[in-house]
């Protein structure tokens, strides 16, 4: 076991006649290695969807429903230096992290400016990323809450939104410059304060690497472009749990009519009956109206 390992623990309370939820469990990917996964209790159902999250579905027919994960990660940084990285170009994955879906729609605003920065960038799609990551950190402000997600509700004169609004718009301009993106969600971890904040961002996928991280969000506080570049540009500086990649995040089983699905979407998380915007980590639909109480901490 390395010696630089972190321990994480998820805990979740539902007070409810029924209850159902869903739990993303983090996987292995670069910059995050997991030793081991506890889940308590046994799920009723695991599943992996197609955008590689491994999900577990739990079922209680009583008043109260309690989840624990506990997880042993150890989290590591990376940079890239070398500007001949290249994108994949064709394929299940390059289908997949270049379509236009909801919350990521390829809008004639965002298609047209991906073609000028194309065009800028005499085809180059790394130095083009570069610029439409720079665009990104110096043309949207921040703004919470959100009345409405996605990039097709953006006002191109006046982008704003959270760090999942950064990351959607990000995200969709990288797929229209034939770049394979996908958001991802979880926490970014400060060991020193033992502060930890919910987090969304941006990973490419580098050929002979796998994902590679941006945060537009992130990049846009730093002083200057360079230090934005060098820290939050196909880079990971700090420590970070993934714990969801993807929206539109499949739901096995699918939330019956007769569960109450209001308690997400009032928060500003999208949950319909057969998916959710993400899991981070953990999403639930109950009869009646719950009790929810949740923590995560580490050490």
């Amino acid at each position: 076991m390395n010696e630089k390992s972190l321990k994480l623990e998820y805990y979740a309370h539902i007070s409810s006649k029924q209850a159902r939820g869903w739990l993303s469990i983090p996987t292995k990917e670069p910059g995050q290695r997991v030793f081991s996964t506890v889940i308590a209790p046994n799920p009723n159902l695991t599943y992996r969807d197609k955008f590689e999250n491994e999900i577990a579905y739990f079922e209680s027919a009583g008043d109260l429903m309690n989840i624990k994960l506990k997880l042993e990660l150890f989290l590591e940084s990376y940079s890239f230096k070398d500007k001949k990285i290249k994108f994949p170009t064709k394929g299940r994955l390059f289908d997949l992290y270049t379509q236009s879906e909801p919350f990521l729609k390829q809008t004639s605003y965002i298609k047209k400016l991906a073609k000028k920065i194309i065009e800028k960038n005499g085809n180059n799609q790394l130095d083009a990323l570069q610029e439409a990551f720079i665009f990104t950190t110096q043309n949207f402000k921040y703004k919470y809450p959100i009345l409405e997600r996605g990039t097709e509700h953006l006002d191109p004169g006046c982008l704003m939104g959270d760090c999942g609004e950064y990351t959607a718009f990000l995200v969709t301009l990288a797929r229209c410059l034939g770049i394979p993106a996908r958001p991802s969600t979880g926490f970014v971890l400060y060991p020193k304060t033992k502060k930890i904040m919910e987090h969304a961002w941006v990973s490419v996928y580098v050929s002979g690497f796998g994902w590679a991280d941006l945060d537009a969000q992130y990049a846009s506080l730093e002083k200057n472009s360079t230090q934005a570049i060098k820290k939050y540009f196909l880079a990971r500086t700090d420590k970070r749990v993934v714990f969801t990649s993807g929206y539109n995040i499949p739901l096995q089983p699918t939330i019956p009519v007769t569960y109450d699905i209001s308690f997400w979407n009032k928060a500003g998380l999208l949950l319909k009956r057969n998916s959710v915007q993400t899991l981070q980590p953990f999403v639930f639909s109950t009869k009646g109206v719950p009790r929810f109480q949740s923590s995560i901490k580490f050490s």
